[in-house]
Parts: structure tokens; C-alpha cells; sequence
């Protein structure tokens, strides 16, 4: 996750700030702009259910099942 958040954040300085507005209301930096901040709440939402879902029965069952198909899963699944 923090390979992608420095990908971004480098991609970001790459665009530059004073970028000129196309007709449409597009401006060169936009997208990346809208990755990061999607970003941020994708890791937001991880944090909030790791937090709360620390010693559920459901998720270590879950998990289970599902390292059945993806045995790369690891072992605390999205919060390991």
C-alpha cells in the first residue's frame, strides 16, 4: 500500500501545479488528484475495520474460505 501511495504522491509532483485548463474544464493533474484523495478514504475504511473487526468468529471463518481460492492472503487478511 505505501508503494502505491509513493507512486502517486510522485506521479502528482510530476504533473505540477500550474497546469493550463483545457475547454472542457479539464486540468492536466485532475485524475491524479481524484486517485489520492480515493486513496485516502480506501485506507480510512481499512483502518475503521480493523479496528473494529479485530476477534470476530465471522472474519477468521471468512478468511478461511477465502485462502482456500487465494492462498496469498495473509494471514490477518486486509489488516495484516
Amino acid at each position: 500500500m505505501k508503494k502505491i501511495a509513493l507512486i502517486i504522491c510522485v506521479c502528482a509532483l510530476m504533473v505540477g501545479c500550474s497546469s493550463p485548463e483545457l475547454s472542457d474544464g479539464y486540468q492536466l493533474g485532475d485524475i491524479t488528484h481524484i486517485a489520492i484523495r480515493e486513496e485516502a478514504k480506501i485506507i480510512e475504511a481499512k483502518d475503521n475495520y480493523c479496528d473494529k473487526a479485530k476477534d470476530d468468529a465471522i472474519r477468521s471463518a471468512a478468511l478461511r474460505i477465502i485462502r482456500l481460492k487465494y492462498p496469498f492472503i495473509p494471514e490477518n487478511g486486509i489488516c495484516g
